[in-house]
């Protein structure tokens, strides 16, 4: 055991007091006020920022123009870029832009669920699985179990459920199963419009297949079929189509690369109407005996068209200039009222989050 001596202490406290000092005074701490970064930040956090050239999806600290108070946003457009917020995603240079997404935990949080409550917001009951003494619900034989309601853009903050007045769009599901025979098959189904995309795993939890069926026709097309390194029987299953990308990942390790896929059009069946077309859907199932503990539920950003710039038409972005958005919209005053921000104006790129710690700067949201 090491000893130190009172002089050696306070050296020691020296010597920190310096560097937090240098460090603060290098990286200048600012703190979070309002709730337009949600669920990326939260009001109270203490946030660090450096002198990096911002990239698209940094975090940025700058002063409003007009204004000039003190704002944190998010990179959205980068200088030369020709953007246009449209059917509630970004388009760039006029692609959607796609970011990279590998668990729900880079979707905004919607829902997370287990044992008996995960049936008050799927069917479970009604299509073939049962609950257990371990809060697992079993399926023996065939069966697959949609959300009860068309999901809102509603978002998840700290355990309490903000109601959202759109429907959500590009849906993720997370599920924490068990295959309890090689015979067994989990199931995934997300809802596009006239698309439904499946993802099987099966043999064991040796083998995938995903396919997408389009409606009305039922035409079938397979998109993925591979043979996993090793089975997994048990883990964590996760599957998106965010921004015309599929991905699908267990123990949040994409298991191929990102598929880049048509954006589906609108249902376009007889007997949904019209103001529903837009809604998605997502269930859960599969061929027994199988096992399901948990469900997770996350959806993109919805950027609504509220605002006068990048909104009826693209924004052209000047040299020296940036879009900036808010993570929720709702609740955001960004570049779609104010227009673009010159370089000028911004003071750093957040770097991290001083208080509370533990922050990721992966995704669109800390975990």
């Amino acid at each position: 055991m090491l000893i130190l001596s009172g002089r050696q202490k306070l050296s020691l406290l020296f010597v920190f007091s310096f560097l937090l000092l240098w460090f603060l005074w290098k990286h200048q701490p600012y703190r979070v006020v309002g709730h337009s970064m949600e669920p990326s930040l939260f009001e109270g956090d203490w946030l660090w920022i450096s002198s990096s050239t911002p990239q698209r999806d940094d975090l940025v600290v700058f002063r409003e123009p007009g204004s000039g108070i003190l704002a944190v946003k998010r990179v959205a457009g980068l200088p030369g870029d020709l953007v246009q917020l449209a059917q509630g995603d970004l388009f760039v240079n006029g692609k959607r832009y796609s970011r990279l997404v590998q668990s729900v935990a880079d979707l905004v949080p919607m829902l997370d669920v287990a044992g008996p409550t995960i049936d008050k917001f799927f069917r479970l009951s009604a299509n073939g699985f049962q609950l257990d003494e371990q809060q697992w619900w079993h399926l023996e034989t065939s069966g697959l179990a949609f959300l009860r309601h068309p999901p809102m853009a509603d978002m998840l903050l700290r355990g309490e459920r903000i109601a959202g007045s759109l429907p959500a769009i590009d849906l993720g599901c997370a599920v924490d199963f068990q295959l309890q025979q090689s015979s067994a098959e989990l199931e995934l189904v997300l809802r596009k419009g006239s698309s439904t995309f499946h993802a099987h795993l099966f043999d064991g939890g040796s083998s995938l297949r995903v396919e997408r069926v389009e409606e009305p026709e039922s035409t079938r097309v397979v998109l993925v079929e591979k043979e996993l390194m090793s089975a997994r029987r048990q883990g964590q299953l996760f599957f998106t189509v965010t921004d015309d990308l599929l991905t699908l990942s267990l123990d949040e390790e994409p298991l191929f690369a990102p598929i880049a896929v048509e954006h589906p059009s609108p249902h376009a069946l007889s007997e949904v109407p019209a103001e529903l077309s837009h809604f998605e859907q997502v269930g859960v199932g599969g061929v027994g005996p199988l096992a399901i503990a948990r469900l997770r539920l996350g959806r993109d950003i919805l950027y609504q068209s509220d605002g006068t710039y990048a909104v009826s038409s693209g924004l052209q972005l000047a040299e020296h200039q940036y879009f900036l958005l808010g993570d929720h919209p709702e609740q955001s005053r960004d570049s779609r009222q104010y227009g673009a921000v010159s370089q000028d104006r911004l003071l750093g790129t957040v770097g991290g989050r001083l208080w509370p710690r533990g922050w990721s700067m992966r995704g669109w949201r800390d975990e």
